[in-house]
């Protein structure tokens, strides 16, 4: 319910602001992304991935990330996953 509710909002606000970079944190955020925006339903091994949307072609990428509390039961796949993104977003903002 309240993802759907609060949709509205952030449909505007992606017309308004283009950004060039979308980070969605956690399988809830990524999941309902994915499905709106993307057509798909959730995706195995999206973390760490960065995706086309193709109603905003304005924005550039969307990067799926796991939730920093996941990394107590995997620190090392978590820390690759960020350090990746970094990496990603560095040379896009460049």
């Amino acid at each position: 319910m309240e993802i759907r509710n609060c949709s509205v909002w952030l449909d505007r606000e992606l017309g308004l602001i283009r950004p060039k970079i979308i980070i969605l944190l956690g399988k809830i955020a990524s999941n309902s992304f994915l499905e709106k925006y993307l057509n798909s339903k959730e995706v195995p091994n999206i973390w760490g991935k960065s995706y086309q949307l193709t109603n905003w072609k304005e924005i550039g990428s969307v990067f799926f990330v796991p939730h920093p509390y996941i990394e107590r039961r995997n620190p090392i796949k978590v820390d690759e996953i960020y350090k990746n993104i970094a990496v990603q977003i560095k040379d896009i903002m460049c």
